[in-house]
């Protein structure tokens, strides 16, 4: 483990925040989640790993420090109370709009800046037939601010029937809201040239950006427990960088410029996004193992997924908290270290893919409070005959559209909207089945975490090879 320090980090990153989380809501439980850490410390002690331990300390002691200090500047913020705010978007899904840079005006008191980002909720979903309504745009609200759970932990819920409650606007006071303002109106461009062109529009724009799809298929999605697979994460932004590679491929046969002009794109495609965990994880990481692979310095893959959580944590500290960012990376752990072994063959990396999908099953219990029996199923099978040729077809087409090659970009979307049809049919029968999905009381939430995480455990850890190497018959 002391070759993976920046691994070792950034557990001990997540490790700090998610304790003063739970100490936070429930003293009795971060009681009970400090003490294996003290264990921990006490065997590393006795064998004399200081190095190790050393770099567990600094930063846990350096994430205490950072959400005391977080936590003491929210605290002073009253909930339920009627606020005006101003922001800058970096997301948008479906009604709810993700700002930065914010600050408040309460009564007769001046604006304060507020150290959280703040999710705007519009309770009639109008926003999009607003011109300025994309990334990198300021927003001018007023409504009913409230203190949830989850990250982003303030929600400001605004009746947009009234207009002048809110209203947007391309305010530009830095450099990087121009570009994310150009990139959104990029960005806003395809997903009307989709509306026009495509009955499936919103599935593709859900493919490619993590859109929200429209109710009925959102539902569909949900229902179904196939949602994750319009989440954009690692899957879908690797085969955008391979696509990229393939198409720089035909100017030029130098690895170095090809890597360039590909880290450059998707960096490009990652911010029309917007402030997506999954989709910044996916590029820090492809974006550092290209680096490396320019400067020809070998990295650890599990250091490359540290780094990349340290300097998320670095810019946001309180995105730990966040379900997205917490599923994301374990989700990707599990998939590196699933991987990690060698696999031949359809069959055996198709138990791989089932191993890693029903490895995820905890975290549906813990955040979801619900178990859906055949999505570990489906999701393996629909991944390679829908989703990737939709991340292929809808890819070339944004490529083809920013290089106004408009009618190549229809002819790519024509292509894409079969598998989009079949995804709706397919998930429209599957809740015509029996028990495709349970819900979980809360008694047996934690519990039940507990249990399949130790059974997710087993089947990642190959007790097999433990059984031999306890036994003595394997080195």
């Amino acid at each position: 483990m002391e070759k993976r320090p920046l691994f070792i980090i950034f557990l001990s990153l997540i490790s700090g925040a998610l304790i003063f989380e739970t100490v936070r809501s429930n003293q009795v439980l971060g009681m009970l989640l400090i003490l294996p850490l003290f264990v921990l410390m006490v065997l590393l002690i006795l064998k004399k790993r200081y190095r190790i331990l050393l770099i567990i300390l600094v930063p846990l002691s350096f994430s205490f420090f950072t959400f005391f200090f977080l936590e003491s500047k929210t605290n002073n913020l009253i909930n339920d109370i009627e606020v005006a705010l101003t922001g800058r978007i970096i997301s948008i899904k479906g009604n709810t709009i993700l700002l930065d840079k914010v600050r408040i005006y309460i009564g007769n008191k001046k604006w304060k800046r507020m150290s959280t980002k703040v999710n705007v909720i519009l309770k009639n979903y109008r926003h999009r037939e607003i011109e300025f309504s994309n990334l990198g745009s300021w927003i001018f609200a007023e409504g009913t601010l409230k203190r949830n759970n989850r990250y982003p932990f303030f929600n400001l819920y605004v009746d947009s029937a009234h207009s002048r409650n809110y209203s947007f606007a391309p305010y530009f006071d830095s450099f990087s809201t121009v570009i994310l303002y150009k990139i959104g109106r990029i960005r806003k461009g395809y997903e009307e040239f989709l509306k026009e062109n495509s009955s499936s529009y919103d599935l593709i724009a859900a493919v490619m950006f993590g859109n929200s799809p429209e109710s009925k298929n959102r539902r569909l999605l949900l229902n179904s427990g196939l949602y994750h697979l319009f989440v954009v994460s690692g899957l879908h932004v690797n085969l955008f960088m391979l696509i990229v590679y393939f198409i720089v491929g035909f100017f030029t046969t130098d690895f170095r410029f090809r890597y360039s002009m590909s880290m450059i794109i998707l960096t490009f495609y990652c911010l029309t996004i917007g402030y997506s965990f999954p989709a910044l994880r996916a590029m820090l990481m492809m974006n550092l193992i290209l680096l490396f692979k320019i400067l020809d310095y070998p990295q650890d893959e599990f250091n490359v997924l540290g780094f990349s959580g340290v300097l998320i944590f670095l810019f946001d500290p309180l995105s730990v908290l966040s379900v997205s960012f917490q599923m994301s990376f374990v989700s990707t752990f599990i998939f590196m270290k699933a991987f990690s072994r060698k696999r031949n063959g359809f069959f055996n990396s198709l138990k791989t893919i089932l191993v890693l999908t029903a490895s995820l099953t905890p975290f549906t219990i813990l955040y979801f409070d619900r178990i859906y029996p055949l999505s570990v199923i489906l999701s393996s099978l629909l991944v390679p005959i829908t989703i990737i040729p939709m991340i292929l077809g809808g890819t070339m087409g944004f490529l083809a559209y920013f290089a106004n090659f408009e009618f190549l970009s229809k002819i790519f979307i024509k292509g894409v909207e079969p598998f989009a049809n079949f995804i709706r049919f397919f998930t429209d029968m599957l809740l015509k089945i029996p028990l495709t999905n349970f819900i979980i009381s809360e008694n047996w939430r934690i519990p039940l975490f507990y249990l399949t995480f130790s059974l997710a455990i087993v089947l990642l850890s190959s007790p097999r090879c433990i059984f031999f190497k306890q036994s003595g018959q394997i080195p």
